[in-house]
């Protein structure tokens, strides 16, 4: 480091490489590629004092180099043109500039083309032929000293790219709207850039490789029938070629189902254009459908015709695709003929379908179960989202067929039957439905339940989430062994209506249990229990359930005794009388579900009839009661069912004249046992009262037996019988 006041040593060593400056023997600047043209070595003088000094060195007459920089164009431009502007600059470092020189190999040597006396100008060259070449620019001082920077590539390439299409050809025998149409075609560049076709006004880019076979394909749009396929190279050139083409024959459309069913007819129909001046003789055509060939009828004239075919699908038990095509035969004036084939196309065959769900049954289909939405405690319609799975067959087979999908947002749904197959058999059903505002419920439906055109129609209930409440229900015997795959329906009794109406169906698992919802400690339910045919097998008292503990459960205790049922028409029925609470009750359950509702009448017998109740509830399970208090005489009690056939299923006679003796069971009634005796005395008084005449006795005799019948000491029989027993003393009577 200089310092002040003091003898400093300064050394300076420069050669053609660097120079390098040493302050007291230590290195402080290096400069590269300086150029001398001659030099000496420095020592040292004497620094002055103060903030200056003075140091003493030898002078170098050059301190620096030149450097050239190629500014354009860059390398491997390739120009489209022959003549070529170039530019480049020399960095001059203590010398003057001369000039900048152009120098290619376009000759076949390294030789200069162009030079300029300005840094920086523009220099220009004209290249005769394609090809690849090297450039490079020299730069001199004015020291005479010059250099080259180092060489670039430049290409010129003034050829556009040539194109070559294959195909379609000019001509095709067979046409189609919207037919996938072959583009071949060969491109041949040096410096090959990009392709593209351009058809029916858009642009579409393909594959481009120079000198090899390209493949493409595009869409037949009619009645654009040409198409011009584009490449460019790298420097720009761009080569086309078009084509356009005819058909002989151009199909304009065909008619058919796209879906069928086995052994159903299925008519074809396609509209062909075709040149008539050329081929002027009658044209055919042949379908061929699944391999079997089926000749069309001609229809029309000049160049557009039809022909129509009439074909037989043929059965599978299974879904097929069914394939067929057209033969069209066109012949010349001279009955030379042509055969062209349109495209393949398929007819998906699906066997009938026995059964389906929907909203509402379509063509062919009737409705054999009718599912409505309602709600639990308005009973007015509502729409539900529905869950659902039948699986059916025929009989021997009922779960063979499988179905099953979901609904969204209605307020009913079908399961419909083809009106042209034989009657089925549902093997197991289960629906699962519930709506946003609603609890998430099920209904099943009994093994072996027919599903026929016969329309079944059945109510499903929701309860709303803000009344519902999750019962776990647990279904044993009296031995607490638990009732596994039971079906269990929920009851629930309507005042209003005097009726109890199934709500909710549940199915036991493999513990015994389910869940129902219910609404707590305000509605009276009962449950049935059922087997999988739908046999109930017991069924429980009515109930208000209250949740006590959480969770909410109730256990069904299924005891040995069970309801006498009647059976008719495979329907369990019960008609009971209730002395106590002078109430008729109406118990009944359909195992096949038929059933829509069930009526209850009660009619007063006598000279005339007179209807006393007429209850109806719905359901395939239920209870209807009839309340008698006040009524008198004998009366007669039917159940009659509402369904194909209506029918009346029972009968019984209940006799409400005052007792004093039950009939059935021999029992003292009332208290009043002591009135028979009463009855007794009063025919031997009014007997007396005509002892001076026999005829007067008998008949006031036959009077006293009126009193009795009415206080039921006798019946009505027994009565009559005495009455003809009257008469016929009477009659011998009169004779004597």
């Amino acid at each position: 480091m200089l310092s002040c006041g003091h003898f400093n040593l300064v050394t300076i060593i420069a050669n053609n490489t660097e120079t390098a400056v040493y302050f007291d023997g230590v290195l402080k600047q290096r400069t590269y590629r300086t150029y001398l043209s001659s030099g000496r070595v420095a020592f040292g003088g004497w620094g002055g004092g103060g903030s200056s000094y003075k140091i003493d060195y030898v002078y170098l007459s050059k301190v620096g180099g030149n450097s050239i920089t190629l500014n354009s164009p860059a390398e491997g431009y390739v120009s489209p043109i022959p003549l070529v502007e170039f530019n480049c600059s020399v960095n001059l470092q203590g010398a003057t500039f001369s000039n900048i020189s152009l120098w290619t190999n376009q000759s076949g040597s390294f030789t200069m083309v162009n030079s300029t006396t300005t840094n920086g100008a523009l220099m220009s060259s004209t290249f005769i032929n394609d090809g690849k070449y090297l450039w490079s620019c020299r730069g001199c001082d004015t020291d005479g000293d010059c250099g080259f920077a180092s060489n670039r590539t430049l290409y010129l390439d003034t050829t556009t790219p040539t194109i070559n299409i294959l195909s379609p050809p000019t001509t095709i025998s067979y046409g189609i709207n919207g037919l996938n149409t072959t583009l071949s075609y060969q491109v041949n560049d040096t410096n090959l850039g990009s392709c593209w076709y351009d058809y029916n006004g858009v642009n579409n880019s393909i594959p481009c490789t120079s000198e090899k076979l390209n493949v493409s394909s595009f869409i037949f749009s009619n009645p654009i029938k040409s198409i011009i396929v584009y490449a460019n190279d790298t420097a720009g050139n761009i080569g086309s070629q078009s084509r356009s083409w005819n058909y002989i024959l151009f199909e304009n459309n065909q008619t058919y189902n796209p879906t069928s069913n086995p052994n159903t007819y299925e008519n074809i129909t396609i509209n062909v254009t075709y040149d008539s001046s050329t081929y002027s003789g009658v044209p055919t055509g042949t379908i061929y459908y699944n391999g079997t060939s089926y000749t069309g009828t001609l229809s029309g004239v000049g160049n557009t015709r039809t022909f129509t075919s009439s074909v037989v699908v043929p059965y599978y038990s299974t879904a097929q695709n069914l394939s067929f095509y057209w033969t069209i035969g066109l012949l010349t004036g001279e009955g030379t003929p042509t055969y062209i084939n349109t495209t393949t196309r398929y007819q998906y065959s699906i066997p009938t379908t026995p059964i389906e769900v929907a909203t509402s049954c379509g063509t062919g289909m009737n409705a054999s179960f009718n599912f409505i939405f309602k709600d639990e405690t308005t009973l007015s319609s509502i729409t539900s989202n529905v869950s659902y799975i039948f699986r059916y067959g025929y009989s021997g087979n009922t779960s063979g067929t499988t179905i099953n999908g979901s609904l969204s947002n209605v307020n009913s749904f079908t399961l419909c039957t083809n009106w042209s197959e034989p009657s089925y058999s549902v093997g197991y059903g289960e629906i699962q439905y519930g709506g946003s505002d609603y609890t998430s419920k099920r209904w099943y439906v009994f093994r072996n339940t027919r599903a026929t055109n016969e329309t079944i129609q059945n109510n499903l209930y929701m309860l709303t989430n803000t009344l519902a409440t999750s019962f776990i229900l647990q279904v044993q015997d009296n031995q607490l062994n638990n009732y596994v795959g039971y079906y269990v329906s929920l009851l629930r009794w309507y005042p209003n209506l005097n009726e109890y109406r199934v709500v909710e169906m549940a199915k036991t698992d493999d513990k015994g249990q389910s869940v129902v919802r219910v609404k707590t400690e305000d509605a009276d339910y009962r449950f049935g229990v059922y087997e999988i045919d739908g046999t109930l097998t017991h069924l429980v008292n009515p109930l208000r359930m209250v949740c006590l503990v959480s969770p909410c459960s109730y256990t069904i205790y299924v005891t040995g005794t069970s309801i006498d049922y009647n059976s008719v028409n495979n329907i369990q029925i019960n008609i009971t009388y209730n002395e106590t609470t002078k109430k008729a009750l109406l118990i009944w359950n359909d195992p096949s579900q038929d059933t829509s509702s069930m009526n209850f009448l009660i009619w007063k017998t006598g000279v005339t009839e007179t209807l006393v109740c007429n209850e109806t509830a719905e359901g395939f399970t239920g209870i209807l009661e009839c309340n008698l208090t006040g009524q008198t005489g004998s009366l007669r009690a039917e159940a009659w069912r509402s369904a194909s056939p209506s029918i009346p299923l029972a009968q019984k006679f209940i006799d409400l004249r005052t007792k004093l003796i039950d009939a059935t069971t021999g029992t003292n009634t009332n208290g009043k046992a002591i009135a028979i005796f009463i009855v007794i005395i009063l025919v031997m008084l009014t007997a007396l009262m005509g002892i001076y005449s026999p005829l007067a006795s008998v008949i006031l005799g036959l009077i006293a037996l009126i009193p009795a019948v009415y206080i039921g000491a006798i019946t009505p029989i027994i009565a009559v019988g005495f009455g003809i027993l009257g008469g016929i003393v009477l009659h011998f009577l009169k004779q004597t």
